[in-house]
């Protein structure tokens, strides 16, 4: 089924109370789920634009369906959506999905901590949020912030979804769909031109269907200058040179059988985050000079060579034979690899020099089989699948060496160089997971089969084994562990009309323990799995004749075990370092919510909304002792509001005006130095001039603005240190397709 997505933007003031207070009341959910469409009706006249929130489609339970008919939250995101906000990596989107807030890493610029519900996904090498390319997961979060080449939808899946993708999706699930090759010959040209030299291009070139056979080549160049100015030899912060490439091929020898094949290379020129320092907490007795306003230049010159460099291979086969019209077998096999290289001056940001550098390489393989079927009157639905995925790699970690002259605070300071860095601490790791799950769809006759009952389980066992040295030749015991876990679910939805139905689910899911990767000078210690158990009750509506949406949803865990990171003293004068440990318990409670409405021709205003109450009993590693908590990263309120006005066509084309605002509240940094990461709130806005046709081709043309009132953001907070959010970026893009 065809489906359009109309991007719903609003022009409202959230930061008032009343404003929040008719947010909340009116959506209570967690998902974008349907969107407007802007197909014309089979009338007379071009002025009826908008007449209904189409469908859209989605795979979130492993088979295509209604969103809206999805018992759990869902929010999705398609191709001319994610072209309205500007989308080419992960982080253009978080804003944008209330219920997943990030922090960056202190060094990286393309690495992303995500959180989703609240729950953490710091202390693990493993996120607490499932990401998935098509049906592949990707395991390190800097293969999720990269360039994408050819996106056609995401899907995001807030809470625990152990049972059909398990593989640590404790907090929910993030999918990046790819477009498929159509078959037919098409050719689609982006540019963008921005501020700070930005400069994006994207093509995407399809082949006619020959014997079977369909091909699709994309090709993404996105570059931008650093926006914080090096005074020093070295590059400015904030660069970026990104290039991804995809080819993609879809073959159909027979009509039961459908095999795609896809690869994907990424190679990323970037420099880090700029820190800088902002208060105080007093853990190093040192006076370096304070910044409370966002940077443009670097306090002193940096000479070193910063950067960060990875490249990204991906391979995906995916199969699916149609044994009968009731019953499907799917095979999903897929490969990647990655190599990272970087290193960063902090510039004293935490009040005592720093130099972070390293390199890594990491492989993983991933095979999964699928049997899905249902009767011949459609009552009973299910899935049987297994999965293995493996997964090893190598990093090494530089750090500034215990240089006595830097560190006693000499006068004149000298910056620190290579040399100050100390022998790096190695770390190799070898991982293991495999499962065998399955769900049971049943409409049972009774209620005029308005029930439908989902009951599934997932069996997981993971095998770990890490080794490393603290410097060259000295080497640490190999840690080797084995976890096992069965994650059950089960929901009970019940359609009151064919527009409106409420659910309830019961969803577990657990994450494996491990060895940290970060720090492995504390030696081979192990921290264990944790585990979230999640309680939902929500209603889905549409009705005005297809022109109000409202969706509501509350829930209830609890996170047990929780993992995450600390930093432990180790002695005086001498960086702390970070170690991982299973803290404690936790409570996560919230609501979520989303509306979508069509007052009037033309006109479509939307919001969604997150709204959690998290506390946690948690342990200091330091000093032993246990107390209440709240979880970090966690704000109280997450929502964005958003319209869109369709002027009546023109002669010459279509002109749509989009603005957006996006709100997150303040939420406690990652660390066990308790500081308070600030709200941020940021507008944004395009207008798109669209159906002007040129020499039998399609031109858009766009005028765009992100953050145009320039706030402040930080993307970063924790002991003295601070990083901020892009400034106000605006620009040009062109899109031309045939």
């Amino acid at each position: 089924m065809d489906s359009y997505y109309l991007p719903l933007r609003t022009i409202l003031n959230l930061r008032t109370p009343s404003i929040k207070a008719v947010l909340l009341a009116t959506c209570l959910s967690g998902a974008s789920v349907y969107t407007a469409s802007a197909q014309a009706a089979d009338t007379d006249t071009d002025t009826d634009r908008v007449k209904r929130i189409e469908p859209v489609i989605v795979t979130a339970q492993k088979r295509a369906e209604v969103a809206q008919d999805v018992p759990q939250s869902i929010q999705t995101f398609s191709a001319p959506d994610l072209e309205k906000i500007g989308f080419s990596e992960m982080s253009d989107v978080i804003d944008k999905i209330p219920s997943l807030t990030s922090t960056a890493n202190n060094y990286s610029s393309q690495g992303l901590l995500l959180f989703m519900r609240g729950v953490q996904t710091l202390g693990s090498v493993d996120s607490g949020v499932g990401v998935y390319i098509d049906d592949m997961y990707v395991s390190r979060n800097t293969g999720a912030t990269m360039t994408m080449a050819d996106i056609e939808r995401i899907e995001v899946l807030p809470g625990p979804q152990g049972t059909l993708y398990g593989r640590n999706t404790i907090g929910g699930a993030v999918k990046f769909v790819t477009a498929k090759p159509t078959g037919e010959w098409g050719f689609k040209q982006s540019l963008d031109f921005g501020n700070y030299n930005a400069f994006r291009s994207a093509s995407h070139l399809n082949l006619p269907e020959f014997n079977g056979l369909s091909i699709k080549l994309s090709a993404v160049r996105d570059l931008r200058d650093g926006w914080v100015e090096n005074s020093g030899a070295g590059r400015d912060y904030f660069e970026k040179d990104n290039g991804a490439y995809r080819i993609a091929a879809r073959w159909r020898p027979v009509d039961a059988l459908t095999v795609d094949y896809s690869f994907d290379y990424t190679d990323v020129d970037a420099t880090p985050n700029y820190q800088q320092r902002q208060f105080e907490t007093g853990f190093f007795p040192y006076n370096f000079p304070l910044f409370e306003d966002r940077q443009d230049s670097t306090y002193r010159p940096v000479d070193l060579g910063i950067h960060e460099s990875s490249i990204q291979r991906r391979h995906l086969l995916t199969a699916a034979w149609d044994i009968t019209d009731n019953l499907t077998l799917k095979s999903v096999t897929g490969a990647l690899s990655q190599d990272r290289s970087w290193l960063n001056d902090s510039v004293e940001s935490f009040n005592v020099p720093a130099l972070q550098g390293g390199t890594s390489s990491d492989e993983s393989f991933q095979q999964e089989f699928l049997l899905s079927g249902q009767t011949d009157n459609g009552d009973l639905k299910y899935h049987l699948g297994v999965f293995y995925f493996d997964e090893s790699g190598d990093v090494l970690n530089y750090q500034l060496g215990n240089n006595a002259y830097v560190l006693a605070g000499a006068v004149p300071f000298v910056p620190p160089t290579l040399d100050d860095l100390i022998p790096p601490s190695t770390t190799m790791y070898d991982f293991q997971s495999q499962a065998v799950y399955g769900q049971v769809s049943w409409t049972p006759s009774i209620l005029d089969r308005r029930m439908q009952i989902d009951l599934g389980g997932r069996y997981s066992e993971d095998d770990r084994r890490q080794n490393g040295s603290t410097a060259p030749g000295v080497p640490l015991e190999e840690g080797r562990q084995s976890y096992d876990s069965f994650d059950p679910s089960l929901t009970v939805d019940y359609r009151f009309t064919d527009d409106v139905h409420a659910y309830a689910r019961y969803a577990t899911a657990y994450r494996a323990g491990g060895f940290n990767l970060a720090d492995f000078v504390l030696g081979t210690t192990e921290f264990g799995p944790e585990s979230l158990t999640s309680y939902e009750i929500g209603i889905k509506s549409l009705f005005a004749d297809d022109k109000v949406l409202l969706n509501a949803n509350a829930f209830w865990t609890e996170y047990e075990d929780i993992q995450f990171s600390a930093y432990v003293s180790v002695g005086v004068g001498v960086a702390p370092r970070l170690q991982t440990i299973n803290g404690g318990t936790g409570e996560i409670n919230g609501v979520e919510g989303e509306f979508r409405i069509l007052p009037f021709e033309g006109l479509s205003i939307g919001g969604n909304l997150t709204y959690l109450e998290a506390s946690a009993e948690l342990r200091n590693p330091d000093t032993g002792v246990v107390s209440e908590q709240p979880l970090a990263a966690t704000p109280k309120w997450s929502y964005t509001a958003n319209a869109e006005y369709v002027f009546p066509p023109f002669d010459f084309g279509e002109l749509a005006v989009n603005v957006s605002y996006d709100f997150t509240d303040e939420k406690t940094s990652p660390t066990l130095v308790s500081t308070i990461h600030p709200e941020c709130r940021s507008w944004d806005a395009r207008a798109t001039l669209s159906d002007m046709e040129v020499n039998g081709g399609d031109l858009r043309v766009a005028l765009w603005s992100k953050n145009f009132t320039d706030e402040e953001c930080q993307i970063y907070h924790a002991f003295d240190s601070v990083s901020f959010a892009t400034p106000r970026t605006y620009g040009l893009s062109l899109t031309m397709e045939f």
